[in-house]
């Protein structure tokens, strides 16, 4: 008996202290389960997914329009994503090391990567629950130079890596004071949940403040972008964000800047998918601003269905008198095809935006689940996660 206890501890302790390291990696993010999806494809820069949904790179070329402006703003947003979680994945190969007797947290890293030097700690919170904290310096100098760009939370709930449910938070302005080439503002905060036992049906939403993917494009404004998909593939995708969407109404007139859109988005594989857009009449908090080059006095609502090839077989857009309902009385309509036919099951269905979702940062009620957290408010409480 004794002899058995003495070669059972040895293996138990190898166990565990290789299985330490995988929990604490495999309880960081990575660029799939942080990313907004709706067809899965190259043009909304998920380059980490396979072209499966049906739809070529040749239709890709002239989708419909309020798709091709929603995967700009979905593209603009998992481009960053994935370059700062990028570093995450990288750190973690390098292998981690003990920050503290305790073994409560690792630190990985530091790698080098295009004239930067990343550092990784993550620390168990409680459980299965762990928090992390990507720090960046330039090359080669001092390590008082390190500066928080991302953190986040993560609280497993399988099996999966990478998956479970938390926040995650990247500082764009942090980044530029040690990358001058970076023409990225603003801070980046999610809430995501992910399900099913391989994680990959997903509830993501993300809160951008100041946000601009190129300051020498656009200028910096808030944001909602939020997707979900479910274990079948059907995606959802709701963006509040501000885009030069919109000519001027008469022409040789100068552009008034951008619109504020927003969009609701679904796809269904093997189907298609539809669009419904709302330009409000005015923006702001108390709703005094112009929008754009959305006539005076008036708001713009539209919907648009298209088949698995992304061909668009029906749009209506309706100019209407602010405050009141689209009907032909309020609102001059211009419509191309056949809704009925074009807006297939599944897609047939009308989901207005309206002035209360600018700001919404919740699930929709045919999301795969709810999130347990709300985007972080700032770094600092991200960091204390």
């Amino acid at each position: 008996m004794k002899k058995k206890i003495l070669l059972f501890i040895p293996a138990f302790a190898l166990a565990a202290a290789c299985g330490s390291v995988n929990e604490f990696a495999a309880s960081t993010p990575d660029v799939r389960g942080q990313s907004i999806e709706l067809a899965g494809t190259s043009a909304e820069g998920a380059t980490f997914l396979q072209e499966s949904s049906g739809v070529s790179s040749q239709d890709l070329s002239n989708p419909p329009e309020y798709l091709a402006r929603t995967r700009a703003a979905i593209k603009g947003l998992n481009d960053l994503v994935k370059k700062f979680l990028t570093p995450v994945v990288d750190a973690v190969a390098t292998g981690g090391k003990d920050l503290t007797a305790s073994g409560d947290a690792k630190v990985f890293g530091p790698k080098d990567e295009n004239g930067i030097t990343w550092k990784l700690t993550v620390r168990r919170v409680s459980g299965h629950r762990f928090g992390w904290v990507l720090e960046g310096k330039p090359l080669g100098q001092f390590d008082s130079a390190y500066k928080t760009i991302a953190a986040g939370a993560l609280q497993r709930t399988g099996d999966a890596e990478h998956r479970g449910a938390g926040r995650t938070s990247i500082d764009l302005d942090a980044y530029a004071s040690i990358d001058p080439t970076s023409h990225a503002q603003g801070k980046l905060f999610n809430a995501f949940k992910h399900f099913g036992d391989d994680g990959e049906a997903k509830v993501v939403v993300y809160a951008l403040k100041g946000f601009t993917a190129d300051s020498t494009v656009a200028p910096a404004a808030d944001a909602v972008v939020y997707g979900h998909k479910t274990p079948s593939g059907e995606a959802v995708v709701r963006v509040a964000a501000f885009s030069e969407s919109l000519a001027p109404s008469t022409a040789g007139a100068t552009d008034a800047g951008p619109e504020l859109m927003l969009a609701r988005l679904r796809w269904i594989p093997g189907i298609g998918g539809r669009a419904d857009v709302y330009y409000p009449s005015t923006t702001g908090v108390l709703g005094v601003n112009s929008n754009g080059d959305v006539p005076s006095g008036k708001y713009i609502a539209a919907k648009s269905c298209w088949d698995k090839t992304e061909q668009e077989g029906f749009k209506a857009v309706a100019v209407c008198n602010a405050g009141q309902p689209v009907s032909a009385a309020n609102c001059q309509i211009a419509i191309e095809g056949v809704e009925s036919t074009a807006c297939k099951p599944g897609i047939d269905r009308e989901d207005r935006m309206s002035d209360s979702d600018e700001n919404d940062v919740s699930a929709e009620s045919d999301a795969p689940g709810k999130l347990d957290d709300a985007p972080a408010s700032s770094m600092s409480e991200t960091e204390n996660d």
